[in-house]
């Protein structure tokens, strides 16, 4: 993301992808803490999990912005070190309060299932893999600390699947941008080398006629 005029078709497609996020964010709140149902038992732990996810995203959306602020180079680079850990807290934090207490709203794990989707797309396989798993493991952990006991089950496996399929969704499409920018590049170089050709054939044109004039 780019400050430039030229790059405004760049820059509006992240800014939908942040009121999407927010919207989500906030919606998954409202699920998790208006419409809880009764017999919640871990509202302080999936309140402290869900601020630091909110914080998590929060220097996710400054990274953005940094590379904003800093056209020349700097803040890509700075984003790119700093980002898995940003998706990390995210991840982690939001797996672990998906889960936390036996009769809480699962929402939460949407917000994993964000964090590992933005991995799969932005970072290295190992990356991706690593926030996910650190979220999935987050969320399993509840399991023992609750004691949630063989009728939270399913829950306990299906729910993970969520930032899993997210995340390999996410791969699926960094390996189709890959592929467009590599075509885009291949595209652009054969255009240079035909405009050289054309080039080139113009110059010999030239140069025959020159002979040509010369030998008259």
């Amino acid at each position: 993301m780019k400050s430039r005029a030229g790059d405004t078709d760049k820059v509006i497609p992240v800014r939908y992808a942040w009121l999407a996020r927010v919207a989500a964010y906030a919606l998954v709140g409202i699920l998790t803490f208006v419409t809880q149902p009764t017999g919640a038992t871990a509202l302080r732990a999936q309140l402290a999990s869900y601020l630091i996810a909110g914080l998590g995203l929060l220097a996710w959306a400054s990274l953005d912005v940094l590379t904003v602020l800093r056209p020349d180079g700097t803040g890509t680079r700075y984003r790119t070190r700093a980002m898995p850990a940003a998706l990390l807290v995210v991840s982690v934090a939001a797996g672990f309060g998906a889960g936390a207490g036996q009769n809480e709203n699962n929402c939460m794990i949407l917000v994993a299932a964000a964090a590992a989707l933005w991995a799969g797309y932005a970072a290295d396989a190992r990356t991706a893999w690593i926030v996910t798993w650190a979220g999935i493991a987050a969320f399993e952990a509840d399991w023992f600390i609750y004691a949630d006991g063989v009728s939270q089950l399913s829950t306990f496996l299906l729910q993970p699947l969520g930032p899993l399929v997210a995340m390999l969704a996410g791969q699926i499409l960094r390996g189709r941008r890959i592929q467009a920018e590599q075509s885009a590049a291949l595209l652009a170089q054969t255009r240079e080398l035909q405009a050289q050709e054309r080039q080139v054939d113009v110059l010999g044109e030239r140069a025959r006629i020159a002979r040509e004039i010369h030998d008259i």
